[in-house]
């Protein structure tokens, strides 16, 4: 006779203490083209600003026009 599978133990996952149509909703609008359109579109200008920043960092001319625009979106993302 076979061993018995090992039980798969229950994960934290908020499909597991979330109704089923919030899940499914959240996760159609995880998949919409805005939410990537507009995620693609932040993490472009996040790397546009490190890169700017690093340049303005290379040329040792001190503090730049972009530290304030750099560090504002570093802190609304946290």
């Amino acid at each position: 006779m076979p061993a018995a599978a090992p039980a798969i133990p229950a994960s934290n996952d908020f499909a597991d203490w979330l109704s089923p149509i919030l899940v499914k909703e959240l996760r159609q609008g995880l998949q919409a083209r805005t939410f990537v359109s507009i995620f693609i579109v932040v993490q472009v200008v996040m790397i546009l600003l490190v890169g700017f920043h690093l340049l303005s960092l290379s040329t040792n001319t001190g503090t730049s026009g972009y530290d304030g625009f750099f560090w504002f979106f570093v802190a609304s993302r946290c």
